[in-house]
This record gives structure tokens, C-alpha cells and sequence, in this order.
């Protein structure tokens, strides 16, 4: 099923299923099989609209696969803590994580559009004064300013009405309950702890023009939908790319948050000066 991550893989196990009843030792799916294989290049060109459309469902209905270089790094992280005297408990999972996809990509769009347009009226010069004036702007200059990739995001940012819609307003809260009293706060009363530790994000990807940012995944969204306190630091280093652990907790947990990241710092020394490279060192580890 065409970019669509659920269906596809419901009809892979099906599939699967089958082949074992029939007495199947190995079953074998195409590359990218979920949730598609970019075959739109094949019949369209690179800054075609239609590709793009089709990179943000590509995008959105991507499976995110743990990086096992992550994991490793995070593992002696959470070593380092337990030899520092910490008591870990492996795993607490924020159970309604999955569920904040949705209500927090509304709030972004209406946020976003609020938030630009108050900047841009602010500016001087003459350039755009509003989110529909830089749509406008974007799409008479599209060769210089969109040579890769559209601006799908802006134009459905700008479909959203003012900061007092009940759509918005019903959206914030849903977020806040999810994230906070029923997400971190939940966990933290449950098993009793001073603050949550989680890789922030795989290694920081590369600049890619074609298929753009590789995000896999990563422990940032609860806190940043909730407005609780995060910190993060750096973890290590995954082939010369930087990798960071976040240390994040309920709401006005600052000094907590602060203490604990300052003491994995002076443990570990992984911060590196900042630097921009041509290209990946894969030599290194």
C-alpha cells in the first residue's frame, strides 16, 4: 500500500503469514518495501512538485529504526550513571508518546503561522510582511529559493486560522495532558524518579539535497510538547558525528535537570569544539 506505513505493514505480515502456512523457510520483500521505494524519480525530475509530495509522505510514513551505534553510546551512558552512584531503571517508556504525533503537528501549524507573521511584521525593508506574502515570495523565486524541496508546511500553516480557533485551543490541551500529567509525570510518579535520560537523536545527519533530513527518531518531543525542562549533552561521537543524551523531567525540575547534566559532563569529556567538514570522517568511530 503506496506510502502508507500501518497498511503496508499489516499487509507484509499477512504475507508472511501465508508464506509460512505454505511451508516457507525465507521470505524476501523489495528494498524500501515500507512504507515505499522512491521510484518517483525514476519518471520525474529531482524539483518536480510532485516529487516532493511524494518525499513528505515518504517522510511522514517512515519506519525509524534505532541506530545500533546509538544504542551502544547510550548504554555506556547509563553505565557511567550506575557507576557514579545513580539508580537506573531500564526501560520507562513514556506510554503515550505514539499518541502526540498528530495533536502536536496541529498546534505547530497554527503556532507557526501566528509566530511568523508577528516577526515578519516587525522587520524593516521590504520584504515579506506576512506567511502569505513569503508563500508568494517563495513561489516567484521558486528556482532560487526552492532548488530541492517546496514549501508544503508553510502553505498548510497558512490554512490555519488565529490562536483563538477551538481546533487549536482543543489541541493544546490534548497535548499537555498527553505530554505532561498523563506522559512524563506519569512515569516519573511511577517508578519514583529524579529525571528521565534518553539518547536526544541518532548521529547528527548529513546534508542531503535529494532526500533531505535523516531523522530517525529521537527523545526531545514529550518535554518540548509539555513545556517541561531539557538538557542535553554531549554522549559521544558516531563516526565523527555528534550524538547527544537528554536529560529532561517534570515541570520546574531546572536545578535537577541542571546537576545531573553538569555531573555526566565532568565524567565524560565528549564535548568537542564545534567544527564544519566536507564531509563525513567515516574512518573513524
Amino acid at each position: 500500500v503506496l506510502l502508507d506505513r500501518e497498511a503496508t505493514g499489516a499487509k507484509a505480515c499477512r504475507l508472511i503469514e501465508e508464506a509460512g502456512d505454505a511451508g516457507a523457510r525465507v521470505v524476501g520483500f523489495p528494498e524500501g518495501y515500507i512504507p515505499a521505494h522512491p521510484y518517483w524519480y525514476d519518471f520525474y525530475r529531482i524539483k518536480d512538485p510532485i516529487c516532493n509530495r511524494f518525499n513528505v509522505e515518504l517522510f511522514k510514513n517512515a519506519v525509524v529504526v534505532p541506530s545500533p551505534a546509538t544504542d551502544a553510546l547510550a548504554e555506556k551512558a547509563l553505565a557511567v550513571l550506575r557507576d557514579a552512584g545513580a539508580t537506573v531503571i531500564d526501560p520507562a517508556p513514556i506510554t503515550t508518546a505514539a499518541k502526540l504525533g498528530e495533536p502536536e503537528d496541529e498546534v505547530l501549524l497554527f503556532e507557526f503561522k501566528a509566530d511568523i507573521d508577528a516577526y515578519l511584521a516587525g522587520l524593516g525593508g521590504s520584504g515579506p510582511r506576512s506567511l502569505a506574502e513569503l508563500i508568494a515570495f517563495n513561489d516567484k523565486n521558486a528556482g532560487v529559493e526552492m532548488p530541492f524541496f517546496g514549501q508544503e508546511l508553510f502553505i498548510k500553516s497558512q490554512s490555519k486560522g488565529p490562536l483563538t480557533d477551538p481546533k487549536y485551543r482543543k489541541a493544546v490541551a490534548l497535548c499537555r495532558r498527553l505530554a505532561g500529567r498523563e506522559g512524563i509525570d506519569a512515569v516519573m510518579d511511577k517508578h519514583r524518579l529524579d529525571a528521565l535520560v534518553a539518547p536526544t537523536q541518532g548521529p547528527t545527519w548529513l546534508i542531503d539535497p535529494i532526500n533531505g533530513d535523516s531523522y530517525g527518531g529521537g527523545s526531545s518531543t514529550a518535554a518540548a510538547v509539555a513545556g517541561y525542562p531539557s538538557i542535553t549533552v554531549p554522549m559521544g561521537q558516531v563516526h565523527g558525528l555528534p550524538v547527544g543524551l537528554s536529560f529532561f523531567g517534570r515541570a520546574w525540575s531546572e536545578p535537577t535537570l541542571l546537576r545531573l547534566a553538569f555531573a555526566f559532563e565532568q565524567l565524560t569529556h565528549h564535548r568537542q569544539p564545534p567544527c564544519f567538514l566536507p564531509a563525513a570522517p567515516l574512518g573513524t568511530a
